[in-house]
């Protein structure tokens, strides 16, 4: 009996350790695909991106298309928020690239996470504004709008994810982070303001919601 029970333990330990490894070694060489649609300080764009686990921790790299907004005359006292503008495709193309840490080691059907993506830009900003004016004794109302030169933005978030397993290895992907935009151009016009701008610093936010695809 005594015997018996050594054995049991021993096996018990044995599986123990080789389960532990198997999820070790699984969770190292995990590989993501990420698509999202996301809504951040600079306005609306679908991202594309790969991500590789090591352990609980992941590196994220990936590209993004933003999609210009409508005509933004209020915005909240925001220089650039909502305002990005792009004239061509390659202006639209932006890169991600990040941090994620799974905070279970362990999970079926929910994976909630930190994150830490910066999303950078090459893009231009467009400015719709209101005027007024007198013809013929009567007041007129114009609609008007500028685009400035090229800006290298830089949006960098802080956040919490939450994975939730769709079926086999597709999952449902939504994040909320919060920090800082920088913008770094030139505003020869001074559209922006009616001041010349060479660099300028904007709390944001980040919204993304979308399919996370899991290779085993």
């Amino acid at each position: 009996m005594k015997n018996l029970i050594i054995l049991l333990s021993l096996i018990c330990i044995q599986s123990s350790t080789y389960f532990s490894q198997t999820d070790s070694l699984f969770r190292k060489n995990k590989k993501e695909i990420d698509v999202n649609y996301n809504w951040s300080h600079l306005g609306r764009s679908m991202n594309l991106n790969y991500n590789h686990y090591f352990g609980c921790h992941a590196l994220s790299i990936g590209v993004r298309q933003h999609y210009n907004n409508g005509a933004i005359t209020d915005n909240q006292n925001y220089v650039y928020k909502n305002r990005g503008y792009s004239t061509n495709f390659s202006e639209s193309i932006g890169l991600n690239i990040g941090y994620k840490f799974d905070l279970l080691k362990k999970h079926d059907y929910l994976m909630p996470y930190l994150f830490f993506q910066s999303q950078i830009s090459n893009i231009r900003f467009k400015r719709t504004y209101e005027y007024s004016e007198i013809r013929d004794n009567v007041l007129v109302y114009h609609t008007d709008s500028e685009i400035s030169k090229l800006f290298l933005v830089t949006e960098n978030y802080i956040g919490f994810g939450l994975k939730v397993k769709l079926y086999k290895n597709l999952y449902l992907n939504q994040t909320i982070g919060v920090g800082i935009a920088t913008f770094k151009g030139e505003d020869t016009r001074g559209m922006l303001f009616n001041k010349p701008i060479n660099a300028n610093i904007e709390f944001s936010h980040s919204v993304k919601i979308g399919l996370i695809y899991q290779f085993k």
